[in-house]
């Protein structure tokens, strides 16, 4: 499947955004933040400074547990 188009379905579905041309063929759309999507910009400008700052000391073998842990996941989701 195409991760993006099923992101953008998501974020559309729960009201993040919106396409700017609801009749417009999908792929020639463009979408834009929503209220609700704008008033999450804080919380991720937020968590995009944690990351810079906490994430930058992750060892090689925490990256390498996360991707399992994730590997994980779907398979149980499938």
């Amino acid at each position: 499947t195409n991760i993006l188009a099923a992101r953008l379905r998501l974020l559309t579905f729960v009201g993040v955004i919106e396409r700017t041309d609801p009749r417009a063929a999908a792929r020639n759309n463009a979408y834009r933040l929503t209220t609700s999507g704008n008033a999450l910009r804080p919380v991720l400008e937020e968590l995009g400074k944690w990351s810079e700052a906490y994430l930058k000391t992750l060892n090689t073998d925490m990256v390498h547990i996360v991707n399992q842990a994730s590997v994980t996941q779907t398979h149980h989701q499938a």
